[in-house]
């Protein structure tokens, strides 16, 4: 388990360098296929964080509160 989230976790660092799946790849020992998919799941997280980051705190504020009273 601790392998997998390092190599994830190098997946995430390597990307942020701009380096190609095939040598993100070779340097985490993991077929290219895998690489791009757990790079594609991190984009879509930057994605989420970014889109996050630009909502007004008071809204954010609100939704967080409307999503943890609306799940009891």
């Amino acid at each position: 388990m601790a392998k997998c989230l390092t190599q994830r976790a190098d997946i995430a660092l390597l990307s942020e360098q701009r380096m190609t799946n095939w040598k993100i790849s070779d340097k985490v020992d993991l077929p290219v296929n895998q690489v791009g998919k757990w790079r594609r799941r991190f984009l879509g997280q930057v994605e989420s964080l970014n889109a996050v980051a630009q909502e007004k705190p008071a809204d954010l504020e609100k939704e967080l509160l409307t999503n943890v009273h609306g799940s009891s």
